[in-house]
């Protein structure tokens, strides 16, 4: 009668396995790292055509005028004169009076969609994207901005000239435009690929990143400002004074 051996792993064996399987995860984990980091950042691209489909939409419908930052406009709940009234207030219903609705809004954080970069976390922000409003124009500020609303065909090298900025970082929490005066540290959010890419949509609908270094890499104004090749394509084409 033969007998029956059971085997069974050896405690070198098992350490051994064990040490394989660390070693697989400690190689895929930054890749996966990586992947899910570029898929952030694709969905937040994403968001940012669908706003300018709604960007030229309104231009459409607005004899060709980019949808401004800030303008007189009503409240969309109540419907009485409330000012100056934000961009995302033209493009969303954000109440019974609002006056279009190109894009959809919900009042609940998780529901917001494309007004959120996938990799917002900050649950009491208004929205996570600013337009620009040297370009789209703003009614305070007159010294600055003098409601200095632009029609599409009005700007310059379309390409370089930003519409929308990813939202700013936590000391400008539920911001609605980007503009004067720019700071240091600069007000902008770099989330992507370990905090070192922003996405922008430009005025000719390409949505494109900039890393820390291209969009800071230098002063045009000498130390102290915060201007690079990042504030020259917030620009119509003139400086503004300072």
């Amino acid at each position: 009668m033969l007998n029956h051996i059971k085997k069974a792993f050896t405690l070198v064996e098992l350490l051994v396995v064990i040490g394989i399987i660390a070693l697989l995860i400690s190689i895929l984990m930054p890749a996966l790292t990586k992947a899910r980091s570029a898929a952030v950042s694709v969905s937040c691209m994403s968001n940012l055509r669908q706003i300018n489909l709604a960007f030229v939409q309104y231009a459409m419908d607005y004899k060709n005028y980019i949808c401004p930052g800030y303008a007189p406009g009503n409240d969309p709940v109540t419907g009485a004169f409330g000012g100056d009234r934000p961009w995302h207030e033209r493009l969303a219903k954000v109440g019974p009076n609002s006056p279009k609705n190109y894009l959809p809004w919900a009042n609940d954080f998780w529901d917001r969609g494309v007004w959120l970069c996938p990799a917002e976390t900050r649950q009491f922000v208004y929205h996570d994207y600013c337009v620009n409003l040297w370009i789209c124009g703003m009614g305070p500020y007159p010294q600055i901005y003098n409601y200095n609303f632009h029609r599409y065909n009005e700007l310059t090298a379309p390409r370089d000239r930003v519409i929308i900025v990813s939202e700013a970082n936590s000391t400008q929490v539920g911001s609605s435009g980007y503009g004067l005066p720019l700071q240091d540290p600069p007000m902008d959010a770099f989330r992507h690929d370990g905090m070192k890419w922003i996405n922008f949509l430009y005025a000719d609908g390409s949505v494109r990143p900039m890393s820390w270094d291209e969009a800071y890499n230098h002063d045009v104004y000498g130390p102290g400002y915060n201007t690079s090749d990042l504030t020259s394509r917030f620009y119509v084409g003139v400086w503004f004074p300072r």
